[in-house]
């Protein structure tokens, strides 16, 4: 989730105002919309899995910017993002680089940012910060940190039960499935529309055309 976060606190913090995540829920094909070569379950490591449980430590990581950058939206979209390099040791000295950088919003929070690919630290407003590489941090204007893309040791990421379901033997059983007959018949001289037909009760339509040709 890491990488992500990364991305997403960039976004936001160069002024972004909408993210889609594509996708935030995962989801299952079942009944009407299953069938041949369509998987049950897609998209399960997104932030919920497709039978609903959270997929940690993303959806509380990435949950968590969501509501920071709630609370302080009115502020961030309020002004024009101001982007100003800050030093990074370079192991001899302070040095200004392009990779180090913050976004301010005055009164409410900073961005800062590090897209070396390497953990350094960082001076800011005197206070020399650790930061991971590729990494976001946000502080408010007394200094705390608020979030940082690069850590989620703090979240509980086992959250899966395993329950064993079959005890013994399969037990096994089958029905007859009901077939409908002396089902309705329209007769047209064009094509239909599927869903005006069926009123999107099923997704099938057999269509039938009767042709005659005259004996040559």
């Amino acid at each position: 989730p890491q990488d992500l976060s990364d991305s997403a606190g960039e976004w936001f913090a160069g002024g972004g105002a909408y993210l889609s995540y594509y996708m935030w829920h995962g989801g299952n094909h079942y009944g009407r919309t299953g069938g041949s070569g369509l998987t049950t379950a897609y998209s399960d490591d997104v932030h919920l899995r497709a039978d609903d449980t959270p997929n940690e430590p993303k959806y509380t990581h990435l949950g968590r910017l969501q509501h920071l950058v709630t609370e302080h939206a009115q502020v961030i979209l309020s002004q024009d993002s101001v982007r100003s390099p800050v030093p990074y040791w370079d192991g001899k000295q302070w040095a200004i680089g392009t990779q180090q950088f913050v976004y301010a919003y005055p009164p409410s929070v900073h961005f800062l940012i590090n897209q070396a690919k390497e953990q350094l630290f960082v001076l800011f407003n005197n206070q020399n910060i650790s930061m991971s590489l590729q990494s976001v941090q946000i502080y408010d204007y007394n200094q705390h940190l608020l979030w940082n893309s690069a850590n989620v040791s703090n979240i509980n990421s086992n959250n899966t039960v395993i329950v064993p379901v079959v005890t013994g033997p399969f037990d096994w059983q089958f029905f007859v499935e009901p077939s409908q007959t002396n089902l309705p018949k329209i007769t047209a001289s064009n094509p239909l529309e599927q869903l005006n037909l069926t009123n999107d009760e099923t997704i099938y339509l057999w269509y039938r055309r009767k042709v005659s040709l005259p004996r040559p």
